[in-house]
């Protein structure tokens, strides 16, 4: 029980990833056949996007229509395993960069809830469903400008 409730963390945290690194056949082979992605603004009961099979890897290109990159953080992940079956909820605080704005950027911080529904089969734990509610999101001036060292310290602990 113990091994998969990890093994379903994991594949929460590689959603992410394959999101964050535009990977489509990496998101797909996290989705067992006939499952299906949900997009919805809050509590809304009708999805502002449904996408199944193949179609599930356009929300990287939805995304990467309007975004310069995404950052998943994921947080609380909680499920129940029934045999080869299983339910659960994830949050996670998704970044999303715009490349222009006040200061160069702007990152829209999106508050969402996943709720899974996963499947275990040849090919092991797969999302059977994946239900996005999308609660709220705050927007705030971001730059990506890269890391500024102290060339003074830095020459310093080099030479140690």
């Amino acid at each position: 029980m113990t091994d998969d409730l990890v093994t379903l963390r994991r594949l929460a945290d590689a959603y992410g990833l394959a999101i964050d690194g535009g990977d489509r056949d990496g998101l797909l082979r996290l989705f067992a056949p006939g499952a299906e992605l949900a997009i919805h603004n809050g509590d809304g009961a009708e999805p502002v996007a449904a996408l199944a099979g193949e179609r599930i890897a356009a929300v990287i290109d939805m995304l990467a229509d309007v975004y310069r990159w995404t950052f998943h953080f994921v947080g609380n992940h909680v499920c129940e395993v029934d045999r080869d079956r299983a339910r659960g909820t994830t949050y996670s605080v998704a970044h999303h960069y715009l490349p222009y704005g006040p200061g160069g950027g702007i990152d829209e911080a999106q508050v969402i809830r996943y709720e899974d529904e996963y499947v275990r089969d040849e090919a092991g734990w797969r999302f059977a469903s994946r239900r996005l509610r999308r609660l709220w999101s705050e927007t705030r001036p971001a730059t990506s400008a890269g890391i500024t060292l102290d060339r003074v310290a830095a020459e310093a602990a080099w030479r140690r």
